[in-house]
């Protein structure tokens, strides 16, 4: 699969380009991934910048508290404590 690393990248808070992204998201329609990114940052979990006359994105440190809360729970990834079920 072409970009593989795209999550991870993502995740170590490397503004990642779009193109990439694309990449990473095939089979899915270019116009469905590149909506999912806008409505991503448009709640403030992700953030575009401009890298190098790329546009970019990366996980905004609210993006990564929403995951750290709910993903890594989801995922069973995080430690026991008395808020989980």
């Amino acid at each position: 699969m072409p970009y593989e690393d795209v999550p991870d990248r993502l995740l170590s808070g490397e503004a990642v380009p779009a193109s990439e992204i694309l990449g990473y998201a095939l089979p899915n329609p270019e116009n469905a991934t590149r909506m999912c990114l806008e409505i991503m940052c448009m709640a403030l979990v992700m953030e575009r910048s401009i890298v190098d006359d790329h546009l970019c994105y990366s996980i905004t440190a609210f993006g990564h508290d929403m995951r750290r809360d709910f993903v890594v729970r989801i995922e069973g990834d995080c430690p026991e404590c008395p808020e989980c079920p």
